[in-house]
């Protein structure tokens, strides 16, 4: 009768004597398969990690999402009031603040009523929450440029940019503050050429 050799796995250090180290033998199934039992509890493989990283950036990417469409929709409704009552308010950015205010007011319900929206539809949302605003900002100094200039006050134009440029720079601080990325994503946004 032979005994087969007890194959055990160990590691081999060079220049240290083997028998210098205690040989653990690492646990088996009854079939011979390798046992998870000292594997660590939630630790089952890496796509669970994934899953559940995923599933954390697209929360905080909605709640963030949110907040950055209620912080421009409440922008947007003071700045209307502030021209109403200063009596600057024309009709034409009244109507597109208006509309940009719909805009994310509709954004905000899909996000408040469809917690499970997927990343790539929140992703989606992401740019429509923040070209709304944009859009509007541009719509917005060209039609005060133009109604300046047949008011013959062009010299109250680099006054108007200053105040839209004040504006961009909240638009892209709360972008930076709420909306969660990696530097990966970053210089795929920044860099990509195609």
């Amino acid at each position: 009768m032979t005994s087969q050799p007890d194959l055990q796995a160990t590691v081999i250090f060079k220049d240290v004597s083997t028998d210098d180290f205690p040989r653990l033998p690492l646990p088996h199934n009854d079939d011979g398969s390798l046992s998870k039992s000292r594997i660590a509890p939630g630790s089952d493989s890496i796509s669970s990690s994934t899953t559940r990283f995923r599933e954390t950036t697209r929360q905080l990417l909605r709640n963030r999402l949110i907040i950055a469409a209620l912080v421009f929709l409440i922008s947007m409704l003071i700045a209307n009031a502030v021209f109403l009552f200063l009596g600057e308010l024309i009709s034409s950015t009244a109507f597109s603040r208006t509309v940009a205010a719909i805009a994310l007011a509709m954004a905000l319900y899909i996000l408040r009523r469809h917690p499970e929206m997927t990343l790539r539809s929140l992703r989606t949302l992401e740019l429509l929450i923040i070209l709304v605003p944009v859009a509007e900002l541009l719509y917005v100094l060209w039609t005060r440029t133009e109604h300046l200039a047949e008011l013959g006050l062009p010299d109250r134009v680099p006054a108007l940019r200053s105040q839209i440029a004040a504006v961009a720079s909240l638009v892209i601080t709360v972008y930076g503050i709420f909306i969660p990325n990696t530097w990966k994503r970053t210089a795929i946004v920044a860099f990509n050429n195609k």
